[in-house]
Protein backbone atom coordinates (compact mmCIF):
# COMPACT_ATOMS: atom_id res chain seq x y z
CA UNK A 1 0.00 0.00 0.00
CA UNK A 2 2.69 2.57 0.50
CA UNK A 3 4.63 1.80 -2.94
CA UNK A 4 1.42 2.57 -4.47
CA UNK A 5 1.06 5.85 -2.50
CA UNK A 6 4.81 6.85 -3.18
CA UNK A 7 3.88 6.31 -7.12
CA UNK A 8 0.74 8.22 -6.88
CA UNK A 9 2.68 10.86 -4.92
CA UNK A 10 5.43 10.61 -7.67
CA UNK A 11 2.74 10.71 -10.98
CA UNK A 12 1.50 13.68 -9.44
CA UNK A 13 4.07 15.60 -9.32
CA UNK A 14 5.56 14.67 -12.08
CA UNK A 15 1.99 16.00 -13.65
CA UNK A 16 2.59 19.68 -12.02
CA UNK A 17 6.50 19.40 -12.79
CA UNK A 18 5.41 19.13 -16.37
CA UNK A 19 2.00 21.82 -16.16
CA UNK A 20 4.97 24.51 -14.81
CA UNK A 21 7.60 23.74 -17.61
CA UNK A 22 4.11 24.18 -20.11
CA UNK A 23 3.09 27.48 -17.96
CA UNK A 24 6.80 28.81 -18.27
CA UNK A 25 6.81 28.49 -21.79
CA UNK A 26 3.28 30.26 -22.73
CA UNK A 27 4.11 33.25 -19.83
CA UNK A 28 7.09 34.20 -21.78
CA UNK A 29 5.02 35.70 -24.21
CA UNK A 30 7.17 34.79 -26.76
CA UNK A 31 5.46 33.14 -29.76
CA UNK A 32 7.45 30.31 -30.78
CA UNK A 33 7.89 29.47 -27.07
CA UNK A 34 3.58 29.67 -27.21
CA UNK A 35 3.37 27.41 -30.10
CA UNK A 36 5.86 24.53 -28.27
CA UNK A 37 3.63 24.88 -24.77
CA UNK A 38 0.21 24.53 -27.15
CA UNK A 39 1.75 21.42 -29.04
CA UNK A 40 3.13 20.09 -26.01
CA UNK A 41 0.21 20.69 -23.88
CA UNK A 42 -2.04 19.10 -26.85
CA UNK A 43 -0.06 16.24 -27.02
CA UNK A 44 -0.06 15.40 -23.23
CA UNK A 45 -3.94 15.83 -23.42
CA UNK A 46 -4.28 18.97 -20.93
CA UNK A 47 -5.63 21.03 -23.87
CA UNK A 48 -7.59 19.97 -26.95
CA UNK A 49 -9.90 21.56 -29.42
CA UNK A 50 -6.90 24.04 -30.12
CA UNK A 51 -7.10 26.75 -32.76
CA UNK A 52 -4.44 29.52 -33.85
CA UNK A 53 -5.11 32.19 -35.38
CA UNK A 54 -2.09 34.60 -36.77
CA UNK A 55 -0.60 36.48 -37.37
CA UNK A 56 -2.99 39.27 -37.91
CA UNK A 57 -2.56 43.05 -38.64
CA UNK A 58 -4.96 45.53 -36.51
CA UNK A 59 -6.90 47.64 -38.55
CA UNK A 60 -6.27 50.11 -35.49
CA UNK A 61 -2.99 49.50 -34.23
CA UNK A 62 0.49 49.42 -35.68
CA UNK A 63 0.70 45.84 -33.97
CA UNK A 64 0.53 42.07 -35.41
CA UNK A 65 -1.81 39.62 -33.01
CA UNK A 66 -1.96 36.27 -32.43
CA UNK A 67 -4.45 33.60 -30.98
CA UNK A 68 -4.93 30.21 -29.59
CA UNK A 69 -8.07 29.27 -28.36
CA UNK A 70 -8.35 25.87 -26.88
CA UNK A 71 -9.96 23.60 -24.07
CA UNK A 72 -8.52 23.01 -21.07
CA UNK A 73 -8.57 20.50 -17.97
CA UNK A 74 -9.50 21.73 -14.78
CA UNK A 75 -5.86 20.16 -14.03
CA UNK A 76 -3.88 22.46 -16.16
CA UNK A 77 -6.02 25.31 -15.27
CA UNK A 78 -6.19 25.26 -11.86
CA UNK A 79 -2.05 24.78 -12.52
CA UNK A 80 -2.89 28.40 -14.37
CA UNK A 81 -4.38 29.88 -11.16
CA UNK A 82 -1.39 29.43 -9.01
CA UNK A 83 0.49 31.25 -11.28
CA UNK A 84 1.44 34.94 -9.81
CA UNK A 85 -0.78 37.79 -10.61
CA UNK A 86 1.55 39.98 -12.44
CA UNK A 87 2.02 37.30 -15.30
CA UNK A 88 -1.69 37.75 -16.52
CA UNK A 89 -1.48 42.02 -16.36
CA UNK A 90 1.62 42.69 -19.21
CA UNK A 91 1.23 44.71 -22.08
CA UNK A 92 0.63 42.93 -25.26
CA UNK A 93 -0.29 39.79 -23.49
CA UNK A 94 -3.53 38.46 -22.28
CA UNK A 95 -4.43 35.03 -20.47
CA UNK A 96 -8.72 34.89 -20.77
CA UNK A 97 -10.97 32.02 -19.54
CA UNK A 98 -14.36 32.89 -18.43
CA UNK A 99 -14.46 28.63 -18.24
CA UNK A 100 -12.45 25.41 -19.26
CA UNK A 101 -13.85 25.19 -21.99
CA UNK A 102 -12.81 28.77 -23.93
CA UNK A 103 -9.91 29.18 -23.05
CA UNK A 104 -7.61 32.04 -25.16
CA UNK A 105 -4.31 33.50 -25.25
CA UNK A 106 -3.49 36.47 -27.15
CA UNK A 107 -0.20 38.29 -27.77
CA UNK A 108 -0.19 41.77 -29.75
CA UNK A 109 3.64 42.49 -31.12
CA UNK A 110 3.99 46.32 -32.04
CA UNK A 111 5.29 47.01 -35.19
CA UNK A 112 7.20 49.52 -36.38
Amino acid sequence: MKSLRKTIRQILLENKQQYEKILELIFTGDVENINQAVELAEAMGYISDMNYTGPVESYYFPEIKHDWTFAASKDFMYAVGEQPEELFNREGFDFRSPNFRDVTISVRIKTP
